[in-house]
């Protein structure tokens, strides 16, 4: 009846540090508690908010968020820090197919390739380099080009086009300003990258590159909204103080 009686007692003790675990999470992240599925995470507000925007769209993304989120929370991995910038890259990279925008690539950059050098083997025999390339070459490698224009974009096309396209109210920002969420965007990514890859990066670093990326993506898919014209003028003008 002892060893019962123990037992019994050892359970709210356990409880106790439980709870004390998590009420030290929540004061570190300065957010309420919260529960997600199994388990148990404590959330800011725009963590919340970037979570259900997620799941609304497709269970997939937000579970790999939380996932990342829940890693490097687990200060008992040591490799914590890039499995968790490896979600969340993961997760930019991913973006545009969890809210169906594709960026289409009609062909593969190998079939191109192998095209162009089919038809540079079929005409060895009259290549060289003084004389001029054979018509059929030289058709094979304009399409090459013309194909690496259209459907290759740079990554700033790219991500120019990308953000565009997510932005719920449709609009085209001034140049200037999309210039600079372009460069935070790719700037976050290469970062995500870069820790996902072992290159250095304390854990304060990630948690203030994330919570920059957070803000970003919930601003992108879910944009606040403005009381008059005035607070986005001083954007506009911001941004092409910046240019």
């Amino acid at each position: 009846m002892a060893t019962d009686a123990s037992e019994e007692n050892s359970h709210p003790a356990q409880q106790d540090r439980s709870s004390a675990s998590a009420s030290d999470a929540g004061a570190r992240l300065g957010a309420p508690s919260v529960a997600i599925d199994r388990g148990f995470r404590i959330l800011a507000d725009h963590q919340r908010a970037l979570l259900a925007v997620l799941r609304e769209r497709d269970p997939a993304p937000a579970s790999r968020y939380l996932g990342a989120l829940q890693v490097l929370d687990d200060s008992t991995n040591p490799d914590r820090l890039a499995l968790a910038a490896h979600g969340i890259r993961e997760l930019m990279q991913e973006l545009p197919r969890y809210f169906n925008l594709p960026i289409p690539i009609r062909d593969r950059m190998g079939d191109k390739v192998r095209d162009l050098r089919q038809a540079w083997a079929a005409a060895q025999d009259n290549v060289s380099a003084t004389a001029p390339l054979p018509g059929t070459v030289w058709k094979k490698l304009e399409s090459l080009m013309a194909w690496l224009d259209v459907e290759r974009p740079t990554w700033k096309q790219k991500t120019a086009r990308m953000l565009r396209e997510l932005d719920p109210a449709g609009r085209r920002l001034p140049p200037p300003v999309e210039k600079l969420r372009v460069e935070e965007w790719l700037e976050c990514h290469k970062f995500f990258v870069e820790a996902a890859h072992h290159r250095g990066c304390t854990s304060d670093d990630l948690e203030n590159r994330l919570d920059r990326v957070e803000r970003f993506m919930l601003d992108l898919i879910r944009p606040r909204t403005f009381e008059n014209a005035d607070a986005i003028d001083a954007l506009i003008q911001e941004g092409e103080g910046n240019a």
